[in-house]
């Protein structure tokens, strides 16, 4: 019996074969699912930030138009709102006051 048989195929060439066949696998799984997940969460901002609905258009136009505008908060306690710049020029301007 010392003429034994060789197989053609190499046992450890077949395994190192499906051992990279595996890992090629795992990696394409992995790249596939990470360029879903970036579609998907592209796909989800353009359409939740992409489009403005009219009912935000005008509440962002009031809320402007309320902190640009200078009116009466209060007629009795003679309190009024300035609007948003200037209020923030005075405050540069003269500080935070009430620490003297």
């Amino acid at each position: 019996m010392s003429n034994i048989e060789q197989s053609d195929m190499d046992m450890t060439s077949v395994i190192g074969l499906g051992l990279v066949t595996v890992i090629l696998f795992f990696v394409l799984v992995v790249a596939v699912q990470a360029f879903f997940y970036n579609f998907e969460e592209a796909y989800l901002y353009e359409k939740v930030h992409s489009k403005v609905s009219p009912e935000m258009r005008r509440y962002r136009a009031e809320q402007i138009e309320r902190i640009s505008t200078p009116r009466v908060v209060n007629e009795a306690e003679g309190r009024v709102a300035i609007p948003i710049d200037r209020a923030i020029e005075l405050t540069v301007r003269d500080g935070l006051g009430g620490g003297e």
